[in-house]
């Protein structure tokens, strides 16, 4: 059964009216990583559904949590849809605080932090792809 982040079918967008700041978090790209890592086979439709419905209502600011080995297979096709779907100038703020906590020893890539070159490459993807809002 797919999730309903913050929508509510019956009464449509919860928070219109009350907020006008939505602070929104992006992690996982469309490919299996949710599901992989955070058992959220729906993460991607989920988010971009709600992302959608919040700009319709309100500012927003996107958290992307930039995970170690996966630039290519979720930073870059996330901020490629913010830059498609939400504009260039969507405030983004690239985060590049990831810790290896609890479980991350069950995945590979995800038993250490970020290097340097990871993060240099995310900010210069943020250029390439034209988004102008950005902050780290």
């Amino acid at each position: 059964m797919e999730q309903q982040l913050l929508l509510q079918p019956r009464n449509r967008w919860l928070l219109a009216g009350f907020v006008d700041v939505y602070l929104l978090d992006f992690k996982y790209g469309p490919g299996e990583c949710a599901a992989r890592i955070s058992d959220a086979p729906n993460y991607w439709g989920a988010c971009t559904r709600n992302h959608l419905e919040a700009r319709k209502h309100g500012e927003l600011i996107i958290r992307v949590l930039v995970l170690p080995s996966h630039l290519n297979c979720c930073t870059t096709p996330i901020l490629n849809w913010i830059r498609e779907n939400l504009g260039s100038e969507t405030r983004v703020n690239l985060m590049f605080q990831y810790r290896p906590e609890w479980d991350s020893h069950k995945i590979p890539e995800l038993h250490r932090r970020l290097t340097k070159e990871e993060m240099e490459n995310a900010v210069s993807l943020v250029h390439n792809i034209g988004l102008s809002n950005v902050i780290t």
